[in-house]
């Protein structure tokens, strides 16, 4: 299945920035301009900028534009900090959870004993 254009627009963007023809700290083209020369409608223009938004490559300024962020260091052993939703939300996975079963169980002693509970009759 192909990918949506919107996001073939955020890897467009993503490598722009990474490629440094947008760098740091400086102003996009608008919104108008990269329809155009993407040859795509504003609003999937403006999907693609509040996803790179949300991820902290980009911060829009009211009545001046859009600015490419300063990148974020990060070390590969630091990675799990990020947690899995944000890193699957980078990979363009969904998370979705469900309830598969829902029931009371007493703790056992030990359970109880690390949680401050006594069982019923050992008080």
């Amino acid at each position: 299945m192909p990918q949506p254009r919107y996001l073939q627009i955020v890897q467009q963007l993503r490598d722009r920035i990474q490629n440094g023809e947008y760098p740091p700290n400086t102003r996009i083209p608008t919104e108008n301009e990269l329809s155009v020369s993407m040859g795509v409608s504003r609003p999937t223009v403006r999907q693609a900028l509040n996803l790179l938004e949300q991820e902290g490559r980009l911060t829009r300024v009211k009545g001046s534009g859009t600015y490419v962020t300063e990148p974020k260091i990060q070390h590969e052993s630091t990675r799990f900090v990020i947690g899995y939703q944000e890193e699957s939300r980078e990979r363009h996975n969904h998370l979705h959870t469900s309830v598969l079963a829902l029931q009371k169980e007493k703790p056992g002693k030990l359970a109880a004993k690390k949680h401050w509970v006594l069982p019923r009759g050992n008080a």
